[in-house]
């Protein structure tokens, strides 16, 4: 059973063993939200030599390459090399994911929709990745770009409200409502906040 969690991978020594195409959706994903990534293979699709802020090692699987790594993902057809990988994570105590095996991951990857600081994963547990794709790209006609800008509205406002020498339910009654404004109600109602304009018991406002 897995735990759905958020995890900090910024500036993480990230080790991924295989050079092919998958390797490099997830070599690309982790460099995306800042992991320091090294990449380990015998050969390389062209498209590795194009990325940045990676390490390209030449060569094959050793233990020691795995040395105090935060997550290893194995991405390898071997699958006698893929398991002892596996057991070499489990010594070290290194979360490790090999690729469409899940019996020999503590960590999977959901498929994810990012919109500024709102993310939503949507996961089978690798019953069915297509679904967990179908799942995500329906949210993506719900929540669109313009929720990059309403998620950092609603924090900036929350920021405020959390600072005002109000009741906690008076608080909690504005947090309620303001998820349901669309973008310029919010930027209307944050410019109120820092105006001063905010009537505690004028509903109107909403």
């Amino acid at each position: 059973m897995y735990l759905p969690v958020m995890l900090a991978i910024e500036d993480k020594k990230i080790v991924i063993i295989g050079g092919g195409k998958v390797a490099l959706h997830k070599a690309e994903k982790l460099i995306y939200f800042g992991g320091r990534v090294t990449i380990i293979s015998p050969e390389f699709v062209d498209e590795f030599y194009q990325l940045k802020q990676v390490q390209l090692v030449q060569g094959t699987y050793e233990k020691s390459l795995i040395n105090s790594a935060f997550l290893v993902i194995v991405a390898t057809s071997d699958r006698l090399l893929n398991a002892k990988i596996h057991e070499d994570c489990k010594e070290q105590n290194i979360l490790c994911n090999v690729v469409d095996d899940k019996e020999q991951s503590e960590i999977i990857f959901p498929a994810s929709l990012k919109r500024g600081e709102l993310i939503i994963s949507a996961s089978t547990l690798g019953n069915s990745p297509l679904l967990a794709k179908k799942v995500i790209k329906d949210l993506e006609k719900v929540y669109d770009e313009s929720y990059e800008e309403i998620v950092y509205l609603l924090g900036e406002i929350r920021k405020e409200l959390l600072k005002m020498d109000i009741s906690k339910v008076q608080k909690s009654k504005y947090l309620s409502h303001i998820i349901l404004l669309d973008e310029e109600k919010l930027k209307e109602f944050l410019a109120m906040l820092h105006e001063g304009r905010l009537c505690t018991d004028d509903k109107e406002q909403f």
